[in-house]
C-alpha cells in the first residue's frame, strides 16, 4: 500500500467516523425533541427519525455524485 493510498484510506475512514458520530448525536437530539414535544408512540418517532436520516443520506449521495462528476468532466470552455 502506497503512502497516498494510506492517506486516502485514513481520510475517508475519518470522514465516515465523524459523520457517524454526528449522526448518532443528531438522532439522539431528534428523538429527545420528539419525545418531549409530542406524545406519540415510539414506532412513529422511529419512523420520523428514519425519514429524516434517509433524506439526509439522499442529499449527501447527490452531493457526492455531483462532485465526482465534476472531477471527471472535460469541459474546457465555449468555442466561438
Amino acid at each position: 500500500m502506497t503512502k497516498s493510498n494510506r492517506q486516502k484510506l485514513l481520510r475517508t475512514s475519518g470522514i465516515y467516523l465523524a459523520l457517524a458520530g454526528g449522526a448518532i448525536i443528531a438522532l439522539y437530539i431528534l428523538y429527545w425533541i420528539l419525545d418531549s414535544i409530542l406524545n406519540i408512540s415510539t414506532i412513529v418517532k422511529i419512523g420520523v427519525i428514519l425519514l429524516v436520516v434517509g433524506g439526509i443520506l439522499l442529499v449527501i449521495s447527490i452531493i457526492r455524485e455531483r462532485t465526482e462528476d465534476a472531477k471527471n468532466e472535460t469541459f474546457r470552455g465555449i468555442r466561438q
